[in-house]
């Protein structure tokens, strides 16, 4: 499991004193026990359920971690929601598909190498376990989520310095990053319906059927072509037949006739 941070005691100290509290997260470096599984630069294993808890849990905490400047009663519900969200979390990673694991792990990877916080939570997971997504379906939904981390961080970056200058352009830019998250966001969210299994099932079957249509189509060309040629060979062998025949009675009568003079 992932390591425990001293969370849970910093929280509680958190709501008995109404002080904000800090976070401390520890990367964990899990051994490689096989050769043949495909690793990262840090070499952790993309089947690894330990790293996708880790990942997806923290990136929670990180969410939590914001709500210390907020006041009590909005730092206290974050609180309260993390740990549901935790359980909810840990109980959807169990129910994961080696393949699922094995995907999300590994689309996930970019965003961790790039410090992203994304918030890929317990009601995305709910779909995708309801949906059964397969690897096209789970590479379109983080790569969605991934892109809103990625334009959020960027219009943070404004925001702030909106709030360093009183600058205009700086809050217009923030917004124009937002934006441009959420286009790309539902832009790749939209591949999630396309790459549906069931669609690409009856794609493949249709497919199938076509090719099976024009298999069969060809089938009986080539078969009418071997009759017409088989017809057109015995059609010329009989020919020959009645012309050598023809000629064979037309040299006897010749000969016939040389004998009777």
């Amino acid at each position: 499991m992932y390591k425990k941070t001293l969370l849970s005691a910093l929280i509680s100290a958190s709501i008995a004193a109404g002080t904000a509290f800090s976070l401390v997260y520890a990367d964990e470096v899990d051994e490689v026990e096989q050769a043949d599984v495909e690793v990262t630069d840090d070499g952790r294993k993309f089947d690894s359920t330990e790293r996708l808890e880790e990942t997806l849990i923290g990136w929670q905490e990180e969410k939590v971690a914001d709500a210390e400047q907020d006041v009590k009663d909005a730092r206290d519900l974050a609180v309260e929601n993390f740990e549901e969200e935790k359980n909810k979390l840990t109980e959807q990673i169990a129910e994961l598909s080696e393949e699922q694991l094995f995907a999300l792990n590994r689309s996930l990877n970019n965003a961790t190498n790039n410090g992203l916080i994304v918030d890929l939570n317990s009601e995305y997971m709910q779909d995708l376990l309801d949906g059964n997504y397969n690897k096209q379906q789970i590479n379109s939904l983080t790569k969605a989520l991934e892109e809103e981390a990625k334009f959020d961080k960027l219009s943070d970056k404004f925001t702030s310095k909106y709030d360093l200058t009183g600058n205009e352009k700086f809050s217009d830019k923030a917004d124009m990053m937002t934006a441009k998250g959420e286009r790309q966001k539902d832009k790749f969210l939209a591949k999630v319906d396309k790459f549906d299994r069931n669609d690409l099932d009856v794609e493949h079957q249709n497919k199938a059927r076509k090719a099976a249509r024009d298999s069969a189509k060809s089938t009986a060309r080539d078969a009418s072509k071997n009759s017409a040629r088989k017809d057109a060979k015995r059609a010329a062998k009989n020919s020959a037949k009645k012309v050598a025949k023809e000629n064979a009675r037309n040299k006897e009568k010749s000969n016939n006739g040389k004998k009777k003079t």
